[in-house]
């Protein structure tokens, strides 16, 4: 191109609609340039993504609501770390003054916490309580464990025990465990037993162990029974005075006054426990229909013991019913 007629050529005119106030570019046209720029530096910035180590100090909050978080926290003093969704880090590292609250999946494999520290975890319970089952026979007396799986540093443990007070009488409760430095079994209400605990934080075990037994007797004046054992108002509390919240598993007494009780077996193969008079002779009868019942004696056996157990009943009908009579002393 010749210089000359690129040096002659006449200015280029804007248009006039190309043109807004003051002679600058329109309104539209500086929307577009900077909308152009965002897009630019949106497509351009790097894809955010969870760090391989995440190294905070102090005074620092971290909130973690979707992406996983970091294969390896080392975190120090005066941090909150809240983890709503997924799993907390492989190894976490938490010095003083932190709290860890985990809402939802596993916490981390390996989690080495220092003092002053508040770990929820709502997946395991802090305090594991259980009361055992037995049977007796008549108004003997007996007993059943109560055990204890915790990790808190408790002074107290308080519970309600629900029992039939018509099929058994509660006597009291013995510790068992050296953390028990006293044992009640309160006033009784109806049916309702209140009893409480005193330990000492520093002698409890990490592992699951009995902690006191329930001693009771049996009542005749009625007929057999299964009596249930319920926990109820389960409460611990730490030495801060700080509660811990807790489950508990019931359990049962199974008082023989006359008619045994069966339990069928819960898998092959198929049997049934007797729950009867020590020394009694039992037969145990078999139909395979209620209406009407045509029940045939299968085998005639003497109970030694508070337990018998039958096994190999299977006859290779559709459907069998069984029943047990006493029919001798």
């Amino acid at each position: 191109m010749n210089p000359s007629s690129h040096k002659n050529r006449a200015p280029e005119t804007v248009p006039p609609s190309r043109i807004g106030k003051l002679g600058r570019p329109s309104f539209a046209r500086v929307w577009l340039i900077r909308v152009g720029l965002a897009v630019a530096f949106l497509l351009c910035s790097p894809i955010l993504e969870a760090q391989s180590q995440d190294a905070v100090s102090r005074e620092v909050s971290i909130f973690n609501f979707g992406l996983p978080s970091a294969s390896a926290e080392a975190i120090s003093r005066e941090v909150s770390v809240f983890n709503f969704g997924l799993p907390s880090a492989n190894a976490e590292a938490i010095s003083r003054e932190v709290s860890v609250f985990n809402f939802g999946l596993p916490s981390a494999g390996t989690e080495a916490i220092s003092r002053e520290v508040s770990v929820y975890n709502y997946g395991v319970p802090p305090v594991n309580f259980a009361v055992g089952s037995t049977n007796i026979f008549g108004n003997e007396t007996g007993q059943v464990p109560f055990s204890l799986q915790t990790v808190q540093d408790l002074t107290n443990l308080n519970l309600t025990l629900l029992a039939d007070d018509s099929h058994l009488q509660l006597l009291s409760v013995t510790p068992a465990s050296s953390e028990v430095l006293a044992a009640t079994l309160g006033p009784p209400g109806v049916n309702s037993h209140p009893i409480s605990f005193t330990l000492n934080p520093a002698a409890i075990p990490a592992t699951n162990h009995t902690l006191a037994y329930l001693n009771f007797q049996g009542v005749t004046n009625l007929d057999t029974a299964i009596v249930p054992l319920t926990v109820t108002n389960l409460a611990g509390f730490c030495s801060n005075g700080q509660s811990a919240p807790g489950v508990a598993a019931n359990g049962q007494v199974i008082v023989i006054v006359s008619r045994p009780i069966l339990f069928p077996a819960t898998s092959l193969p198929f049997g049934f426990t007797i729950f009867g008079v020590p020394g009694a002779t039992y037969s145990i009868q078999a139909t395979t229909n209620l209406a009407p019942a045509d029940w045939i004696e299968v085998e005639r056996l003497s109970e030694s013991g508070l337990t018998l157990t039958v096994m190999d009943l299977m006859t290779g009908a559709p459907q069998q019913f069984y029943r047990v009579q006493q029919v001798g002393p």
